[in-house]
């Protein structure tokens, strides 16, 4: 009997360890790898498969699940993120667009990175208060010192004051020429928790980089790191503004609707002495007084001297900015130049640029990259902690700290190369390949999430290369550089296959896109349609008025359809395919009254459908979506009524966006900026989506991941999460 009850113990005892390790490893944490690549398409990776050219997505595949992912609607970069993210729809994230109408107002603004001010300690009392403190301070300081050194108390009071009262004269001047009123700030208005900041809260260790939506950078607590991505701007403030510095004065900037800086030289001399362009002076410049500013010397913008020197022998150029000398050949890129720009003699700040050359002749041909956030020393933080973007540029050097990190703005109008587009695209790609693998090896994450953004930008600029119907098809420049597209997913399969080699065998690989990608053969003006089909009338013609991206960031508070007569109009559009009505108690000149709203939504939404191209006999609209249709919440004072989706071959026109009127609704699209996904259909541009492990469901959504996250990690999801577990 004693063994066989022996014999019991040991069984139960074993069943008991058994089941508790099953518990421990059931509740350890997994390893995940999320690689995001911006844009990379479902048709065209599908293509790429089949035709053997990405040999590491394909044992990815066969390891696990290669399918489609159903993007946001509209499917815009910042607006799929956002859903990526929070697991939210674009109502909720409160990402619906690029841009959006600020509330009572027709003036754009960013939809997710805002700006805000506040005062410099007290404001406008800074001559008053500084002054007095330091009167007070000093001359409590000087009397107990000459108190200490036995000074009769009559002369002690007669030396702190006159000596204070001289300091604080000093500082009155001080305050009055040097520190400002007030600083501006960043501000991000998305809405929702990203599920990183939730699994922080929860222990989890996260590691990301470059997810747009991401600045100014959530705080993750100690158990999270983060690079922000898209939304990062230039010392400037904008999405990205390069320069150009070139002897061709047949390049204009009239028609330079992406607002490159075009700085002309002398073509009958070796040196030039010019400028870099710096940031705004925000905080000293009156923007409502420009001849108080002349009058006070006060600029605009800082800049600091330049000076160019082409050696016509060695065909070499020299670059001199603030005592720092780089030489450059043709194709070449210089190094980092650390670059201080000075407010005045106590308030400066630090960004740094690049040069490429791309040509000596027969003219010069010199670019700068926009300049950007110096990440030891950047003027908002842009990690978090503030301190992670020091780190990474003490262990990779400097690099790119821009959102947008690749030039596409000069090639789209122009005035860069391909040469150089591909050669900054693929350079970029290689730094940020540097700092994901040098990350990864730290080991010190349980959820590492790397976006790229190489996918999007080669396929925005070159897809006119694969496409003979593209209005302006090249046939020897596709010969020469056709394959660039290719070249780009090939670079997306070999950082894969890289992370594959180096990753535990137990880790969860996920590779996705948010979006993909058609081409962008013909533009409509949604504004001019509104025109012409009698919804927006004007009190002067505006056209053939184009327009850029100064005109859309420059109104200064002015609005930028200057041209529209309100009291005539029913509808608006603003951003890309959002079109707003003039509803009365809402907009400032409200036309149509309340009661009409829903006839006026439906009879723009069922015209605008039955539209015919003249020119192709095609539909250039899939579809007038109602904003009741796509959100399920939503804030109606800044979220457009109605999304116009643009079908395949079609996109709204850059002039449509920046408010600019045309004399035909439709036209050919001839930039190079050739292919585009922002107000398509987003069933007819699905993204991909790989994993290494088997999966539930077909046709991955964006909203899909916060909860599939919180499956993987056996966390409850929180409330108003959409999307369904795809594990």
């Amino acid at each position: 009997m004693l063994s066989i009850f022996s014999i019991k113990n040991r069984i139960l005892i074993l069943f008991l360890l058994l089941t508790l390790s099953n518990f421990l490893i059931s509740n350890e944490k997994p390893k995940i790898i999320i690689l995001g690549f911006d844009g990379a398409d479902f048709q065209l990776t599908s293509q790429f498969l089949k035709e053997g050219k990405l040999p590491n997505l394909a044992k990815l595949e066969r390891e696990g699940v290669f399918t489609n992912m159903i993007p946001t609607n509209p499917p815009q970069t910042p607006v799929s993120w956002a859903s990526f993210m929070t697991g939210l729809d674009p109502g909720g994230s409160g990402v619906f667009d690029f841009l959006k109408r600020v509330p009572g107002t027709y003036l754009p603004d960013y939809v997710v990175m805002g700006e805000g001010t506040k005062k410099f300690l007290f404001g406008k009392r800074n001559p008053v208060f500084i002054p007095l403190i330091s009167f007070l301070f000093f001359f409590i300081a000087i009397f107990v010192l000459l108190k200490v050194l036995k000074a009769k108390t009559s002369y002690s009071l007669v030396l702190s004051f006159l000596f204070s009262l001289a300091i604080s004269i000093s500082v009155l001047y001080f305050a009055l020429n040097y520190l400002p009123e007030k600083t501006p700030y960043p501000i991000n208005n998305m809405k929702g928790e990203p599920f990183f900041k939730y699994l922080t809260s929860k222990g989890i260790r996260a590691k990301v980089f470059h997810i747009p939506d991401t600045f100014p950078p959530p705080e993750l607590g100690s158990a999270g790191k983060l690079l922000a991505g898209l939304g990062i701007p230039d010392m400037r403030g904008t999405i990205g503004y390069p320069a150009l510095y070139t002897t061709n004065k047949r390049l204009f900037s009239a028609s330079n609707e992406f607002s490159v800086r075009i700085v002309y030289l002398d073509k009958d001399k070796n040196s030039w002495d010019t400028d870099v362009l710096g940031p705004r002076n925000k905080l000293f410049y009156d923007p409502t007084d420009p001849v108080k500013m002349r009058e006070k010397g006060i600029k605009r913008d800082i800049t600091v001297p330049l000076r160019i020197e082409l050696n016509p022998s060695t065909k070499r150029m020299r670059l001199i900015i603030q005592d720092r000398i780089q030489e450059i050949g043709v194709g070449e890129w210089s190094d980092w130049f650390e670059i201080e720009f000075a407010f005045n003699r106590f308030i400066k700040v630090k960004g740094i640029g690049k040069f490429y050359l791309e040509s000596i002749e027969p003219e010069i041909m010199l670019h700068l990259t926009p300049i950007n956030i110096h990440p030891r020393v950047p003027i908002f933080p842009i990690s978090y902690p503030p301190k992670f973007s020091r780190e990474i540029a003490d262990l990779i050097g400097l690099y790119k700290t821009i959102g947008w990190r690749t030039d596409t703005w000069s090639i789209s109008t122009f005035l860069g190369s391909e040469e150089y587009f591909i050669s900054d695209m693929f350079e970029t790609a290689k730094m940020e390949e540097e700092m994901m693998m040098k990350m990864l090896n730290q080991k010190d994450w349980d959820i590492f999430i790397f976006v790229y953004m190489f996918t999007d930008r080669a396929q925005h600029v070159m897809w006119r290369l694969i496409d003979p119907k593209n209005p302006i098809y090249n046939q020897s420049l596709a010969e020469k550089y056709g394959d660039t597209i290719l070249k780009a997913y090939q670079k997306m399969d070999e950082i894969v296959g890289k992370v594959m080699e180096i990753m535990d065998k137990d880790t969860i690989l996920m590779v996705i896109s948010d979006h993909g990608f058609a081409p962008f053969r013909r533009g409509i003006n949604l504004n001019v349609w509104l025109r012409e089909n009698g919804f927006l009338v004007e009190k002067v013609s505006a056209k053939d008025r184009l327009r850029n991206l100064e005109d859309l960031w420059g109104t200064e508070g002015r609005t930028i359809f200057p041209y529209v007569d309100w009291s005539r109009t029913k509808a608006f559009s603003l951003g890309l395919g959002g079109i707003y009505i003039n509803l009365k108690g809402r907009e400032p000149e409200g036309s149509v009254e309340p009661e009409d709203y829903e006839r006026v939504k439906e009879e723009i939404a069922r015209k605008m459908e039955a539209f015919v191209d003249p020119v192709t006999g095609e539909r250039p609209d899939f579809r007038v979506y109602k904003r009741e249709e796509l959100y399920r919440e939503f804030d109606s004072e800044i979220v457009p009524d109605l999304r116009a989706a643009t079908n395949y071959g079609y996109r709204v026109s850059w002039q449509s966006t920046l408010g600019g009127m045309n004399e035909e609704v439709v036209q050919d699209n001839d930039k190079n900026w050739s292919a585009d996904h922002c107000t398509m259909e987003p069933s007819q541009i699905n993204g991909i989506f790989f994993s290494n492990v088997k999966i539930k469901k077909n046709n991955v959504n964006i909203l899909d991941f916060y909860r599939s996250i919180c499956k993987l990690y056996n966390l409850p999801v929180p409330e108003k999460i959409q999307g369904e577990s795809i594990f």
